[in-house]
């Protein structure tokens, strides 16, 4: 099973320090919905399309399905990652 930071990795091509930056500033398999749109919008801008479309899923399933009370930050579904990583990663 892949750990939050690995699956970030895998999914949106984010580095290994940005990623493990990120879990440790949320304490745990979690990251914020505003660090979610700062990869789309370096995705957007760099032109790496489905890395951008992954982002997107992410951010909209983070702020129906996977969110808090306070909407900020969105649990990484690691106990399902293989299914989930798997529904990303067909983009």
């Amino acid at each position: 099973m892949l750990d939050a930071t690995d699956a970030l990795v895998e999914s949106l091509s984010v580095t290994q320090d940005n990623a493990s930056d990120e879990t440790d500033f949320c304490r745990g398999a979690h990251v914020r919905l505003s660090w979610l749109r700062k990869v789309y919008e370096n995705a957007c801008n760099n032109s790496p399309w489905k890395i951008a479309a992954r982002a997107y899923l992410l951010h909209l399933v983070g702020g129906t399905i996977f969110a808090y009370k306070n909407a900020t930050y969105l649990f990484l579904p690691t106990k399902y990652d293989k299914h989930f990583t798997n529904h990303i990663q067909c983009i």
